[in-house]
């Protein structure tokens, strides 16, 4: 049984295709969303420019996500690792969105592996972190 950290890119992937795809995540895995992850998918439930419609069907996915992944809320090691992440990222020269090293940081911590869709992010090349494509 393996640790997981699906990013946003899963989950927006899997919020697209239908609730329906919730299913055809591995069982054997444990999986953890990060409350930057949690907040980039709420996000457009909460968007008044969207109709009613599409803003409960976020809030009902965000639920069922919940029901499938632990919240993991941002402590103080986490910050710890972020703070190492950001000056890595600084002096070697490569930036990365401040979210992305919220959702590495967090993997980091709980020793478990990011599952990304997004291969240009270059969570690869950060140290500590495990990344499956």
């Amino acid at each position: 049984m393996g640790r997981v950290v699906p990013d946003s890119s899963v989950w927006i992937s899997l919020n697209r295709q239908g609730l329906v795809s919730l299913i055809d995540i591995n069982e054997a895995d444990d999986y953890y969303l990060p409350a930057v992850v949690y907040a980039e998918i709420i996000t457009p439930a909460l968007d008044s420019s969207r109709s009613l419609e599409q803003r409960q069907f976020t809030r009902d996915f965000s639920t069922a996500v919940l029901g499938l992944a632990e919240f993991v809320p941002i402590n103080q090691k986490i910050g710890e690792i972020y703070a190492e992440l950001a000056l890595f990222c600084r002096r070697s020269g490569k930036p990365r969105g401040a979210n992305d090293l919220w959702i590495a940081a967090t993997s980091i911590f709980l020793d478990a592996e990011l599952l990304t869709l997004d291969q240009k992010a270059g969570f690869e090349s950060l140290p500590g972190l495990k990344v499956r494509f």
